[in-house]
């Protein structure tokens, strides 16, 4: 399961992170982290684009406006995080100090958070959608 998938590889990078390891010389495992996750939710919002987020009901339903600034959210979190995976790539090319560690994990960590308010928001929005908009032609 897609979901099940991404907020383990999150979990996993909550843990890491909270461990410090990553200022231990573990940057590498951060790095590869940062890779997985760019493509984990290239493959999340691709399926979601596909699925819940492209149903003809909801589309054009009351709230069209609402899916649609969704949608537009998908681009822009995965803007950041592209953003975030190709900084870290040329960090491995130069000196990789303690100090741009941490500017680089409080990126990823800004990321979560906003990432998890926007799932929080497409779970509300979609069960919204299928509770009112879906059940008013019935």
């Amino acid at each position: 399961d897609d979901h099940r998938e991404l907020f383990s590889l999150l979990n996993e990078f909550r843990g890491f992170c909270a461990s410090g390891e990553w200022l231990d010389g573990y940057h590498g495992r951060l790095f590869r982290f940062i890779e997985s996750l760019r493509d984990r939710l290239a493959i999340h919002f691709a399926l979601e684009e596909a699925g819940s987020l492209n149903d003809e009901t909801l589309i054009e339903g009351n709230l069209a406006h609402e899916i649609e600034s969704l949608r537009k959210e998908h681009i822009d979190l995965y803007e950041q995080i592209v953003q975030i995976a190709h900084d870290a790539e040329e960090m491995r090319h130069r000196r990789i100090t303690p100090r741009s560690l941490r500017r680089l994990v409080n990126r990823l960590y800004q990321f979560d958070s906003e990432f998890i308010a926007h799932e929080s928001r497409e779970a509300h929005l979609l069960q919204a959608a299928y509770i009112d908009d879906v059940g008013v032609g019935d």
